[in-house]
């Protein structure tokens, strides 16, 4: 297991196929319910990982 995996968030680690779909309709989700973020807060959070 690398660095990344032990300290990123459990929200984003695809674990499986039926993980990543789930992870994606959620994505979709949230789209469509206007719940985004610009790039900039994105980046911002990575770099806080």
């Amino acid at each position: 297991m690398s660095i990344i995996e032990k300290e990123a968030p459990e929200r984003v680690i695809i674990k499986s196929k039926k993980d990543l779909k789930e992870k994606l309709q959620k994505g979709l989700d949230d789209i469509n319910a206007n719940r985004v973020y610009s790039m900039e807060e994105v980046f911002n959070e990575i770099d806080n990982i």
